[in-house]
């Protein structure tokens, strides 16, 4: 299992004409990144970014048409990845989207980490993809993996590009409960594509993190480190661009 105490989310968008692209956000700095994990959508192209209307999340594709490489380098001037190949880390799911997982448990240095990468396709125009850092402000809490009860909720979004503030599906039901675990479930055939952006009152933040990590089942599975859930400032965001039809889909959420 993997605990998360924070996720900040960090767009990159590779352009044509650069070959280059460092990460950074402020919330990152000082922190130190327990991994960073890459999320990439399917070839059908039908998965939205969480910030920028009809963007669409680069296939993993992608990862052997541009031949991407990252390079990291931590607070005491060390260069402890140097162009590592990212197609070689991606990890195949059972479900259509795929991601990548980079252990790291060290503070970075953002103006010496980067992302860079070779185009080998003359019909490259620009990819999208967002990556995920999981970071620490501090100790995590006493963890236990007994479970005290849980809440299951459905959810049925009414548009390809939809917030749904949580308190609107949870009321008070989990008032005072510090979660542990969410599951996502599909209800039907068709997986949804989304992302649930997580506030907690203690200042903790699980920034769009996608639905597809929440169903690993595997050792990597996750687990959190006790949110104490802000619902009216949580929200799940639909990002889908294949509308056609309404898809349920339910999350449980474990205390």
């Amino acid at each position: 299992m993997f605990i998360i105490q924070n996720l900040a989310c960090v767009p990159i968008l590779l352009n044509r004409e650069d070959h280059r692209t460092i990460f950074f956000k402020d919330v990152l700095k000082n922190k130190r990144v327990n991994k960073i994990m890459i999320y990439t959508g399917s070839p059908s192209g039908d998965v939205l970014s969480p910030y920028i209307l009809y963007q669409t999340v680069s296939s993993y594709v992608f990862m052997d048409t541009l031949s991407l490489f990252l390079s990291l380098t931590d607070n005491k001037n060390k260069k402890f990845i140097n162009d590592l190949n990212l197609r070689d880390f991606t990890i195949k799911t059972d479900h259509k989207n795929n991601f990548v997982e980079i252990l790291i448990n060290r503070v970075l240095d953002y103006n010496q980490s980067f992302v860079n990468w070779k185009v080998d396709t003359n019909g490259f125009e620009k990819a999208y993809f967002p990556f995920y850092f999981f970071y620490q402000k501090q100790k995590l809490n006493s963890f236990s993996d007994e479970i005290k009860g849980s809440v299951t909720v459905q959810i049925t979004p009414s548009a390809e590009w939809e917030d749904i503030q949580l308190s609107t599906i949870i009321n008070n039901i989990l008032k005072g409960k510090f979660i542990k675990k969410i599951i996502y479930k599909p209800m039907s055939l068709v997986e949804n594509a989304g992302y649930l952006d997580i506030v907690c009152k203690d200042g903790k933040h699980i920034e769009n993190i996608p639905l597809d990590f929440l169903c690993i089942k595997s050792p990597k599975d996750f687990w959190f480190d006790l949110l104490d859930i802000d619902f009216e400032k949580s929200y799940y965001r639909n990002r889908r661009t294949l509308n056609e039809y309404i898809y349920t889909f339910s999350l449980t959420f474990i205390y």
